[in-house]
């Protein structure tokens, strides 16, 4: 006589351990949600990597400059995702809310006095497919760097995807190296000019 399997319930509870320490390093490094955004948090920092260059030869990123930098808030993410029955419907979704978003970001950070002075948004393994849809620059990051982030986003997409590890590892095996991304703040209030999500949310 066979019995029905018990449901796996290993992923969300990965997922609940993965959202608490979330939480703890939002708190110790001060990464707060930007207003009406679903997407993206916040926090400001000082840079520590290799030089970063644009593509006219000017520096833009140095051991020690500061950044804001742009958090994903993957449970965010993952709400959205739910909300759909295709992961590729869910994707897409995404991809066009955190565009539009980007507004919401370039609203907090010319209106919140903690940004004042920083002139670059900085992220790291940020949905880095889509990035140049988003307004990223991509830099592509040592080797070095890029196995320790790389692990990152893997873990990441086995903890939020729908389809779990089978996607992290065929990612892995497709995609290439991990990135670093980055933004002048004139660029971003230049290609996302700032949107109040309340007075969008009050013409609805």
């Amino acid at each position: 006589m066979t019995t029905p399997s018990s449901p796996d319930h290993t992923p969300r509870l990965v997922e609940r351990l993965w959202n608490l320490w979330e939480a703890l390093f939002a708190k110790l490094y001060h990464v707060t949600p930007v207003p009406g955004s679903e997407g993206y948090r916040l926090s400001t920092t000082r840079y520590h990597g290799p030089e970063v260059y644009d593509e006219n030869g000017r520096l833009v990123l140095q051991n020690g400059t500061p950044v804001i930098e742009v958090h994903v808030n993957n449970a965010g993410l993952r709400r959205i995702v739910d909300r759909y029955p295709s992961p590729k419907e869910g994707v897409f979704r995404i991809l066009r809310q955190m565009r539009h978003e980007m507004h919401y970001v370039s609203f907090a950070i010319a209106t919140d006095p903690r940004f004042d002075g920083y002139e670059v948004l900085y992220g790291r393994t940020l949905l880095s497919v889509a990035a140049p849809r988003l307004g990223w620059h991509v830099h592509t990051l040592p080797e070095t760097q890029a196995k320790r982030f790389g692990w990152y986003d893997h873990l990441l997409m086995a903890v939020y995807h729908p389809q779990g590890r089978s996607y992290a590892q065929q990612r892995e095996q497709k995609s290439g190296a991990a990135q670093l991304l980055w933004m002048r703040r004139e660029e971003l209030f230049q290609n996302f000019p700032p949107i109040d999500p309340r007075s969008e949310a009050a013409n609805q």
